[in-house]
């Protein structure tokens, strides 16, 4: 099939900015967030949630998802996923909340997993929610980090 005018212009102004990502046609399953806090001496992370979207996609709430629930080993991989893309982060000098969202997809009838398909280093709908437990740990540390002291 020849594209329009527009995606021709499109796939033109991709190319010579330097490229873009073909993905293939997958059958999503579940798609979840693992966030976490990262500073200079602190990592943590929190646990898997899913966002749920009306049949338009507009966000309606985000719910933890129960690790067992997840195919063996996805919590595991993307605990440790969100463990190595919060060391990346620091690394780079970021300090501050993370989220990392990883896909489990069918392609030709195989399940394969996605470990970083977004990464948001800000505060997210979900953050508080993956965080669960851990949040009021990690806003004091965020808090004690940014906190200028007394006025």
């Amino acid at each position: 099939r020849t594209p329009d005018q527009d995606t021709e212009r499109w796939l033109r102004g991709a190319v010579s900015g330097g490229g873009f990502l073909l993905e293939p046609d997958v059958d999503l399953q579940l798609e979840v967030s693992t966030h976490g806090l990262v500073t200079e001496g602190q990592l943590i992370v929190g646990a898997p949630c899913r966002q749920l979207c009306d049949a338009f996609g507009a966000p309606l709430s985000v719910e933890r998802v129960d690790p067992e629930a997840l195919p063996h080993p996805v919590y595991e991989t993307t605990q440790d996923t969100a463990r190595v893309v919060g060391l990346a982060l620091r690394e780079v000098g970021y300090f501050g909340p993370f989220g990392v969202d990883s896909r489990i997809f069918l392609w030709r009838g195989r399940p394969g997993v996605h470990l970083v398909g977004d990464l948001n280093g800000r505060f997210t709908m979900g953050w508080s929610t993956g965080m669960a437990r851990r949040r009021e740990a990690a806003l004091a540390v965020l808090l004690d980090r940014t906190d200028p002291g007394p006025r």
